[in-house]
């Protein structure tokens, strides 16, 4: 007898036992299986012109004008499709050919001129996607279009790449995803460079422990290197490691499913500047029956630092009761232990809050009122503490106040959010003081206006008052009155007095009580074929030790459909006036706004945008005009979309006029 022995190559082996891990047998029969095959593709053509227009003025001065016309032609197209079998390998493939052309001018002469061509890319590659063990590659490079405070632009690459890889159940006995990615952004306009990369390291796992319904365990490792600002200001090279590790847990207990349960812990660790930061917050629910939830709340937070470390613990605890179907209550109570620096404080309190409400002839009557006290104590050895990377985001005509009172004059410093750049006071940012509370507002025209991001850390050293101890004792009424539905009458009084236990003072400090009488109404009433009118006014009265103050305001607003082109009108008004005993920066406030929307043909839709606000109850006069168009039409595979916009901010003396307009027209081939 003679017997026939077939070899199979060693890759012909690996390629089946790969396919058939990959595959279960009851699918392969449904797709076809080829070496490749395009299951969809798609193409398109798009342009885009941009016009922007910036004026800036002082009074007295001259002003300066700054053109930049610019305009992108792009043509790409988007293709899907698999390997051998969807499930082994599936592909999403896009790119386009962008060609750039962009000037800037400026009155003094200054002139650029700037085109280039750049490819966009965008590649996935997907394997095994049904399978417990999927992963995928992908590479992704953009060129947008960056618009900055200014009228200036620039166009940025941006570039992504990385892989993603799973174990899920039922392979792995938990849910493990990871994520290795690198993100590069390069740029460069006239008043703004962005050079980042960043690379990141990420997994989780999702996991049960007993009860819970949710576990997930995070891991993140990601290193930075950032040399990004204002050219025109020094920038700093920064570059550092931040590991992170988040946890989160959910727990749902009982019969009834009463006791619920949540978790959640994080540690930071960040090299440069060094710092660590852990955090661990479980909150746990009680479900007593329908009419009684208690809520328990523990808040651990700290942060050290090279030479400087802070912690607190936060505990709180409430009662939560219906006693009837009007009446609602509810009991707790809290204590706070913090340290930061040479400083210690304590508090300790309870309060209790109700609420009734009561059917009347004329409406629904609502009475609310609560009643707290508390002891703080305070211990510190040096009269001042320091702040570090308070988050803020400025504005160009709104004051922002700081977190805390009594800032040393001198000593508030204010960077980027990547801290590559300090900004300078009265060149980038104002200070002011009102009572005890610093304020700061964005200069137009400086280099935080320029970046076109308004968020900041600032730092800054404060008074802590010394080594004292106060109660405090809170109290709080009010009523609201509906009335036929569409009308509201509200008063309210919030009493809080602080009195004094003990002192040793370094510096001198003053409690600040405080009583608070504010009373209005308010109203939204349908009139007639879906119009609506309302609005509201109301009176508050501030009286405190620092800077009391008395504030009116108003507000009313219009809701119009408009019998023609299917159009809608809505315009408002409202005036804010704010004087404060003592001071100078006092508020009076003005702002109009008017809104349409139509969609007068098919496919079509137009909306156009006017406000008006100013500020003149300080000596820093600020106002803000402003108007847009916004125009869309889609018909088949055509689009066009159209923007206009005009802003005028004035601030003091300084006044910015900015002219904004650009066209977009994509037409989708196939």
């Amino acid at each position: 007898m003679r017997v026939f022995v077939t070899t199979i190559p060693r890759s012909a082996l690996a390629w089946l036992v790969l396919t058939w891990c990959a595959l279960a047998p009851s699918t392969l029969s449904a797709v076809e299986v080829t070496r490749f095959k395009l299951t969809g593709y798609s193409a398109f053509l798009e342009t885009l012109t941009r016009y922007d227009e910036n004026r800036t003025q002082r009074a007295g001065g001259e002003a300066t004008r700054e053109t930049s016309p610019k305009s992108q032609r792009r043509i790409g197209g988007t293709t899907q499709g698999y390997i051998y079998h969807p499930n082994l390998v599936r592909m999403n493939l896009s790119g386009s050919l962008l060609f750039d052309q962009r000037s800037f001018k400026q009155d003094n002469g200054v002139e650029t001129d700037d085109s280039g061509i750049a490819w966009d890319i965008g590649t996935n590659f997907d394997f095994l996607s049904n399978k417990p063990y999927p992963f995928s590659l992908f590479l992704h490079r953009t060129h947008p279009l960056i618009f900055t405070g200014e009228s200036d632009s620039f166009s940025q690459e941006n570039t992504r790449f990385g892989l993603k890889f799973s174990l899920l159940q039922p392979f792995s006995p938990v849910n493990v995803k990871t994520e290795i990615t690198r993100d590069m952004r390069e740029g460069e306009g006239p008043n703004v460079i962005e050079d980042n990369t960043t690379d990141q390291f990420s997994t989780s796992l999702d996991y049960p422990i007993l009860w819970s319904q949710h576990s997930q365990l995070g891991y993140d490792l990601i290193r930075s290197n950032d040399r990004s600002g204002n050219p025109n200001l020094a920038i700093r090279e920064v570059s550092n490691l931040n590991h992170r590790v988040n946890l989160i847990n959910r727990w749902v207990i009982g019969d009834r499913q009463q006791y619920v349960v949540n978790n959640q812990a994080t540690y930071n660790l960040v090299d440069k500047p060094n710092r660590q930061h852990f955090r661990l917050a479980p909150n746990f629910t009680w479900h007593h029956n329908d009419r009684m939830r208690s809520v328990y709340d523990y808040n651990f937070n700290m942060t050290t630092r090279d030479d400087d470390s802070a912690y607190s613990n936060d505990a709180r605890a409430r009662l939560h009761l219906t006693l009837s179907d009007r009446l609602f209550g509810s009991a707790g109570v809290h204590t706070t232990f913090a340290e930061a620096g040479s400083s210690q404080s304590q508090t300790y309190g309870a309060d209790t809050r109700a609420v009734y409400t009561q059917p009347t002839p004329i409406g629904d009557l609502t009475l609310n009122g609560a009643v707290g006290v508390d002891f703080n104590n305070q211990e510190a050895t040096t009269s001042q503490t320091t702040v570090v990377d308070e988050a803020h985001e400025l504005s160009s005509i709104r004051f922002d106040p700081l977190n805390n009172d009594f800032v040393i004059a001198g000593s508030v410093v204010i960077t980027n959010t990547t801290r590559t750049q300090t900004f300078r006071e009265g060149i980038d940012y104002t200070l002011r003081l009102t009572g005890a509370q610093t304020e700061v507002i964005m200069i137009i025209g400086g280099a935080i206006d320029l970046s076109g991001d308004d968020n900041v850390l600032i730092n800054y050293n404060f008074e802590t008052g010394g080594s004292f101890s106060f109660y405090t004792l809170s109290s709080n009424l009010g009523a609201n009155m509906t009335v036929a539905r569409y009308y509201q009458l509200f008063a309210r009084i919030t009493d809080r007095r602080q009195m004094e236990h003990s002192r040793s003072l370094i510096l001198e400090r003053r409690l600040n009580s405080s009583t608070v009488t504010e009373f209005g109404t308010r109203a939204n009433v349908p009139i007639w074929f879906q119009i609506r009118v309302g609005g509201d006014a109301r009176y508050r009265h501030l009286e405190q030790e620092f800077s009391p103050s008395d504030t009116i305001s108003a507000n009313a607003w219009l809701g119009i459909p408009l019998p023609f082109l299917r159009s809608s009108l809505d315009l408002s008004a409202a005036r804010s006036m704010t004087e404060v005993t003592d001071s100078l920066n006092d508020s009076d406030l003005t702002k109009y706004t008017a809104r349409i929307n139509s969609n007068p043909w098919h496919r079509i839709t137009l909306t156009a945008d006017t406000s008006y606000e100013e500020d003149t109850g300080s000596p820093l006069l600020i106002s803000r005009s402003e108007a847009n168009f916004r125009a869309t039409w889609q018909v088949r595979k055509l689009r066009l979309s159209a923007v206009a916009q005009y802003l005028q901010t004035t601030q003091g003396d300084l006044e910015r006029d900015r002219l904004e307009a650009w066209l977009l027209i994509r037409r989708d081939i196939w």
